[in-house]
This record gives structure tokens, sequence and C-alpha cells, in this order.
């Protein structure tokens, strides 16, 4: 798994921490605060995080991994994701292969992640069509990779109240027709689409450059002037 972060300051604070951590606060304070705030990630009952400064997030994460330690256990996604929704600012998270703790279930967490422009989830065979609701509830989501998943024609009809998408693969998923396509037209800031490895026609790409050869006025954003798709076709 890999997560790749951006260092912004949240808006408020975890008051604990933040105020012992301030220029003239006591480092030993800010410890404890930290210590508090960790104290029941082993047992499941998990502090809330939200406006917890991306620093002070590292204090509380040490005592956290150190208490887990503690406990002879590893840190778990769950462990993790108070830190990733509320803290770190994740831009970019790559779950390829993840195997079969990977679900449409707990992919529906990855909706409250507002900060996530990239997801790649090549390889996870058990995430399918219900999984791809969580793509619309990202504000700023440009890169979606669900190749070789169990993504069918509802998935991708799914992914087409995701506006912002600007790179979307499609490879290798097998389950595929060609009425897949009409879910992709309305994506006018598509830049970037695989369909390698799929079951589609020469009727299905015929249909997907036909506003490139009659552009249609009457339909906002599928004329070619519109689609970036359109003008790389």
């Amino acid at each position: 798994m890999t997560l790749t972060a951006v260092a912004e300051p949240a808006d408020s604070s975890a008051s604990a921490v933040a105020a012992a951590a301030e220029p003239g606060g006591f480092p030993q304070l800010a410890q404890l605060a930290a210590a508090a705030l960790s104290r029941g990630w082993a047992s499941s009952s998990r502090s809330v995080l939200d406006g917890l400064p991306v620093e002070l997030s590292k204090v509380v994460w040490k005592e956290v991994r150190a208490l887990l330690k503690r406990h002879e256990r590893s840190p778990s996604c769950a462990d993790m994701f108070p830190f990733v929704r509320a803290c770190w600012r994740i831009e970019a998270l790559d779950l390829s292969d993840a195997g079969k703790w990977l679900t449409n279930a707990s992919l529906g967490s990855l909706g409250s992640v507002g900060s996530l422009r990239s997801v790649r989830l090549t390889g996870c065979r058990f995430v399918g069509d219900e999984g791809m609701d969580f793509a619309a509830r990202l504000p700023a989501l440009a890169v979606l990779d669900v190749s070789w998943t169990d993504v069918g024609d509802a998935g991708v009809a799914r992914l087409s109240r995701c506006s912002t998408l600007t790179s979307l693969n499609l490879t290798g998923l097998s389950r595929l027709t060609d009425a897949a396509v009409s879910a992709v037209l309305p994506l006018t800031r598509l830049e970037r689409l695989s369909l390698a490895c799929t079951p589609l026609t020469d009727a299905a790409l015929d249909y997907l450059t036909y506003y490139t050869r009659h552009p249609d006025p009457s339909l906002p954003g599928l004329g070619r002037a519109r689609s970036p798709l359109a003008r790389a076709l």
C-alpha cells in the first residue's frame, strides 16, 4: 500500500496537544497529551483527530505505534484511518493487489478522504460495481485505476458522476460490454482512457469517437471543442 501525503495544517486542533506544542509550551506536556489521545487505540476506542495539525499528528502516531507494539500487534488500516481522514491530507493512494481485505464495503471509507486526487486499485479482485460509489464523493479525484478488478457496466455507470476525472483505467475488466462506453461520454474532463484487454467491440470504439466526427452543439460538454478525450482520439 502506498500513501502520498501533503503537509497542510488543518484549521483547528485537538486542543490539549496543540496548546502544549505552541511556542512557549511544554514539550513534556505535549507528549503526555499525545499519549492521552492514543490511549484507547489498542481497544478500538480511537480518538477524534479532526483539525490536528500534521506535525502534531506525527507525535500522536508515534505514540499509537508504541502502544500497539506493547500489545504485540502491528498497525492496521483501522488504526491509520483517523490520521488519513483528518490529518495527513492524502492525495494519492495505491491499494493495488490488496487481496481479500479490500472489498466494496471497505472502499466506502475512502469517500471521507476529501483530499484524494489519485486512487489505484489494480488487481483488487474483490472490488466490484458497488464499490465505485466512493469516487463521486471525492471532490478532487482526477486519476482512477480499477484495472483487473470485478467492475462491470454498472460500476462504470456509477463513475459517470465523478465529473473531475481526467484519467480512467478500465484495463482487463472482463465484464464490460459496449454499453459501458455511454457512461464515459459525460466525463468531459477525461484526457486518458484505457480499455485494453476488455470484450469491447469496434462498435463501442465507433460510438466513443462519434462526437469527434459529429459534434452536437445541443449536448453541452460532449462536442469536440469541450472534450479533451475527444481531441486526443
